[in-house]
């Protein structure tokens, strides 16, 4: 409650369940994404502020200025490479960020001073417990949460769906159904 937290890559799947998720949480969302289209989805799901990463030589910079310089407490972030440098700068002190990708760059190379400094606590994930998953669940059943499914394909489509995967141009989860 009253936290801000940064999600990148809103226009995935992960990103626009976190969105719902910080929604319920009430947090106030600044959201990334490539394109001016997944922003204004992203806006539509509940995101306060957006930043296009296309458009922004520094996340951490614009971050900072939607914060007055204070930073955010939380940040979602699954692509890696620069896009975590830089969500790490974006981080307040005592700051948290949870990892659960590396599109961008599996190697990163961090501050540790600055880490250090802003008392960063930075977690990864793969899969969740069951506990989550079932507490997710609930929460699909109850309407509160709602999957963002940006096109269905059957499994003899699957070429179709690897395209669309590989253009981006899409906003939620690419499902292929068997």
């Amino acid at each position: 409650q009253g936290e801000d937290v940064l999600i990148n890559a809103a226009g995935s799947g992960v990103g626009s369940a976190a969105i719902q998720g910080a929604r319920l949480a009430g947090a106030r969302i600044i959201a990334t994404a490539g394109s001016d289209e997944k922003l204004e989805r992203a806006r539509e799901m509940g995101a306060d502020e957006v930043i296009n990463y296309n458009k922004t030589n520094d996340i951490a910079q614009a971050v900072m200025g939607m914060t007055d310089g204070r930073g955010v407490d939380v940040c979602i972030e699954m692509v890696g490479g620069k896009v975590l440098q830089q969500s790490l700068a974006a981080l307040c002190l005592n700051g948290r960020l949870s990892t659960c990708g590396a599109h961008a760059g599996e190697k990163v190379e961090l501050d540790m001073i600055e880490f250090f400094r802003k008392q960063i606590t930075m977690t990864s994930c793969h899969f969740a417990p069951k506990s989550t998953n079932t507490a997710v669940l609930s929460l699909i059943g109850q309407g509160k949460l709602k999957p963002v499914i940006a096109k269905k394909y059957h499994l003899s489509e699957m070429r179709a769906a690897h395209d669309l995967l590989a253009s981006r141009n899409f906003y939620g989860k690419v499902v292929l159904e068997v």
